[in-house]
């Protein structure tokens, strides 16, 4: 009896020091569950510069501490982290923690150390979607057809065509919109919302 209580004692010390210490790889666990090892070590990337640490530490403290929650989260997208910048354009507007132009900021930045680099983000902050401005001539300068995200090509394709059919546009634009639609068709489900909207606004574009 004595030997079985001094093995569960063993085994219990053995798992706490596990979460504490880190003995399971932090690769393995999730932001959200980090161990205290685990945030520990992800501050410590942070601090030196690591955007994808400052985003997990975004997530671990989302529904413990807001505030340094949102300071990790802009930290992240400042430093170029697509998904904490995907995470600011969703989030941004007046009175947000993102303001627009803090937003064009950072999205700008990631853009300018790679073109192709959300592309299709840029496309659809300067169509009006999430809190940017129509602007066609910087929509024409990211243009582009193809994207492993379908969500956001589909989204672009359907904002474009909005703002092409206002009659602001050139014929450059209305040819980039059907190619764009005709995409978002190919990658969609026929039964779809998603497909239908793409295809009665097609058939409006198409001379």
């Amino acid at each position: 009896m004595q030997k079985k209580t001094i093995f569960l004692s063993l085994l219990i010390a053995i798992v706490f020091a596990g979460y504490y210490f880190g003995f399971e790889r932090c690769q393995d666990q999730l932001a959200y569950d980090y161990s205290p090892y685990c945030v520990k070590c992800n501050e410590q990337n942070a601090e030196k510069g690591d955007p994808g640490s400052a985003y997990n530490l975004a997530l671990y403290f989302e529904g413990r501490d807001p505030v340094k929650s949102n300071d990790w989260l802009r930290t992240a997208a400042e430093r170029g982290d697509r998904r904490a910048v995907s995470r600011a354009l969703d989030e941004c507007g007046d009175g947000k923690q993102f303001s627009p132009r803090s937003a064009e900021k950072i999205l700008s930045d990631v853009v300018a150390k790679d073109p192709q680099a959300m592309s299709l983000e840029a496309m659809y902050f300067y169509l009006g979607g999430y809190c940017g401005p129509i602007n066609l001539e910087l929509v024409r300068t990211f243009y582009v057809k193809r994207a492993d995200d379908d969500l956001i090509l589909c989204r672009v394709a359907l904002k474009y065509g909005e703002v092409v059919r206002s009659g602001t546009a050139k014929d450059s634009d209305q040819k980039n919109v059907i190619e764009l639609l005709q995409e978002c068709m190919r990658k969609s489900d026929p039964d779809s919302v998603t497909y239908q909207d793409a295809s009665k606004l097609l058939g409006a574009l198409r001379p």
